[in-house]
């Protein structure tokens, strides 16, 4: 089966790629094409995709590879083949004219779906659990991101880090409010706003209408993380952040979880020690992590020092 396809939104290559594989086919190649023409009304003057992308898919057989594969090492294959992708990009493979990023973010996107397709069903996390299409996705599109992306890049510690705190750190962390019209640019497209709102990162804004998003700061979440921290306490000394390679979160925590817990914490006078000591695995990213911040956004200058300070200790 062979067909086009491009998309900007997440959403709709998880429902192409979900279609796809439950009908029991896999993408065996990728192909981009330029797809409109160079003085299109579409393209000109604006980040349009150019590119459409030939998908040339096969049928499974029983001889279609289907051993379990660790997420952990797919997404390692998947970075290696975005990064020779690049390569043969800017080699020309498609051509003189230099690429947008919107059309090396979709051909970079869709090659490394080829790859996750083909392994499709079979692709388990550290506990064995089968990791979602749409989990796979985020990380996938946040991967491509990091590869292309021109800001300045997060500190080598955090290289694993979960898409929900690369969000934050990356677009949001020196922000108090965003327009809803400005969300999906200024994430790349790698979430969706209601999945930044469930962990507690953003709001609908109170005024404008609800037209903007408001960035909640650490000493509004505090209450919330208190709770969800000390309901699992039993399970931190078993768990690693980055298990394996795998993203930095606990079951139902991300990095910026325990960085904004840490932090209101030292803006409620808190003992911080106890809580350093369980998070003692991960010392080496909390700091990166902060230092990075401090950068960001000087307003968090007191929690963020006198947790430092206490680390050094």
């Amino acid at each position: 089966m062979v067909f086009t396809f491009h998309h900007r939104e997440g959403s709709a290559w998880e429902s192409l790629l979900d279609s796809l594989c439950n009908a029991c086919f896999f993408i065996e190649a990728i192909y981009p094409i330029h797809g409109e023409s160079e003085s299109s009304l579409h393209l000109m003057n604006n980040k349009a995709i150019a590119y459409d992308l030939i998908h040339v898919c096969k049928k499974r057989t029983e001889q279609t590879e289907n051993k379990k594969r660790s997420w952990a090492g797919v997404r390692e294959e998947i970075r290696k083949k975005a990064r020779r992708e690049i390569e043969l990009i800017e080699a020309g493979r498609y051509g003189k004219e230099r690429l947008s990023p919107a059309d090396v973010n979709i051909i970079l996107i869709g090659k490394c779906l080829e790859l996750y397709s083909k392994h499709y069903g079979m692709i388990v996390d550290y506990k064995g659990d089968v990791v979602p299409l749409g989990e796979a996705l985020t990380s996938i599109r946040m991967m491509v991101e990091q590869i292309v992306s021109t800001r300045q890049p997060l500190p080598s510690e955090l290289e694993h880090i979960d898409p929900i705190s690369y969000i934050y750190l990356t677009c949001l962390c020196d922000r108090k409010e965003i327009k809803s019209d400005e969300v999906h640019k200024t994430t790349r497209g790698i979430m969706e706003p209601e999945v930044l709102i469930k962990a507690g990162v953003i709001r609908k804004g109170r005024a404008k209408r609800g037209r903007t998003y408001e960035v909640k700061l650490p000493v509004e979440r505090y209450k919330d993380l208190t709770r969800l921290f000390k309901s699992k306490t039993k399970s931190l000394d078993q768990l690693s952040l980055f298990p394996d390679l795998e993203e930095a979160k606990f079951d139902s925590m991300a990095l910026v979880d325990v960085l904004h817990y840490l932090m209101g914490l030292a803006e409620a006078g808190e003992n911080l020690v106890p809580w350093l000591n369980q998070f003692k695995p991960i010392i080496p990213n909390i700091r990166a992590s902060f230092e990075y911040l401090l950068e960001k956004n000087p307003t968090f200058q007191g929690p963020i020092n006198k947790v430092l300070s206490i680390i050094e200790v």
